[in-house]
């Protein structure tokens, strides 16, 4: 049946028990102990190295004051709460791992799923990361990049702030040398403060419209044959009406009835000529007066193709801005504009103003033969 020692028990030789042992002391053994199956309610103290030739099985926590070598697999199904160093010197997989410490990783370290640091994370040698990398997803403002260069400083910080009251964001990379070894594409503006330096060639399609701006090839090119050679007038020719779309000429000038004008016009003139789409502005000129022809009445209007250009003239028009003069002859010179220079076209444009007549009709011509 049982054996109930209340006291020390010595046993000198062998202590075979071929059944189950129930012991509510402690267990002493300076020697060897062969154990099967054992059930320990209370705490194993083992002064030496122990050997387990099969699983070890432990449902509460497990103790470890100095080190313990696991030659085999080793697993946790639980927490395991490390207060010391870890030394592993194979594989190693983890599920889910919170280090209060450092963690030292002497060779290669593969990170299946994501990996979430709440404070630094220092790198000794090289980072290889082969997807994406994102910063900075909890969007915080300040620096979310930085790069220390060989003196200490900083080489490159990437700073993020909000702007307009917090509607918007402004990201900024900053960095002491900046080298493109291929294309850079700029969607918004570039300030430069320094100089400069191009070894090839700057490419500009915009039109200059400010004494500062960049200007092209072609723009230049269009300029100095503009000044070369402006456009020219050759003839003119009056090809419409306010009357019976019928041109009235008094000894070879433009008769000019003022109770013929409608809708402050008299006759549409047009302009013949080569590169006429490059005037810019055109007046008529006499005694040291203009009649501007880009007025809202007078529409100076080119056609596609440059030969030609039209516009209207009136009576009322001459004598406001020609001097005065309602009755009898008035020569006038037409002058043109480009994005060069003002030019004298030439051409001499002769009316005849007429303000009390009414305008002749079939009934009124005689005929002079």
């Amino acid at each position: 049946d049982s054996l109930n020692v209340t006291n020390d028990a010595h046993i000198g030789g062998n202590f075979q028990v071929d059944m189950d042992s129930d012991l509510d002391g402690d267990l002493d053994v300076d020697g060897v102990s062969n154990l099967d199956t054992t059930d320990i309610d209370g705490s194993l103290n083992v002064l030496q190295m122990s050997t387990f030739q099969a699983n070890v099985q432990i449902d509460d926590s497990l103790n470890v004051t100095n080190d313990a070598r696991i030659s085999g697999d080793f697993y946790v199904d639980g927490n395991s709460d490390l207060d010391g160093t870890l030394d592993v010197d194979g594989d190693t997989e983890m599920d889910t791992v919170n280090i209060d410490g450092s963690l030292t990783v002497a060779q290669f370290a593969d990170f299946n799923d994501s990996l979430d640091v709440a404070k630094s994370v220092n790198i000794q040698d090289n980072l290889d990361v082969n997807d994406s990398l994102a910063l900075n997803t909890a969007e915080n403002q300040g620096t979310v990049f930085s790069v220390t260069d060989s003196k200490g400083g900083t080489g490159v910080s990437i700073v993020t702030v909000d702007i307009d009251g917090g509607a918007s964001s402004a990201t900024t990379l900053t960095t002491h040398r900046l080298i493109v070894q291929d294309d850079a594409v700029y969607n918004g503006d570039m300030t430069i403060s320094g100089a400069l330096a191009v070894t090839n060639n700057v490419t500009s399609s915009a039109v200059p419209t400010s004494p500062n701006n960049l200007t092209n090839k072609q723009y230049v090119d269009d300029a100095i044959a503009a000044a070369i050679t402006p456009p020219q007038v050759f003839d003119y020719d009056v090809t419409s009406s306010t009357s019976n779309d019928t041109a009235y000429y008094i000894n070879g000038d433009l008769l000019m009835y003022s109770t013929m004008e409608s809708g402050q016009e008299n006759y549409e003139i047009t302009v013949f000529g080569s590169d006429l789409g490059d005037v810019t502005g055109a007046t008529l000129r006499a005694r040291g007066n203009s009649l501007d022809l880009y007025g809202v009445n007078e529409t100076w209007t080119a056609a596609g193709d440059g030969a030609s250009a039209t516009f209207n003239i009136s009576y009322s028009a001459i004598v406001a801005q020609l001097g005065g003069q309602t009755d009898g002859y008035i020569s006038t010179h037409l002058v043109f504009t480009t994005a060069t220079a003002t030019y004298q076209s030439g051409m001499t444009i002769r009316f005849y103003l007429d303000s009390t007549n009414a305008v002749a009709s079939g009934s009124t011509f005689t005929d002079p033969e």
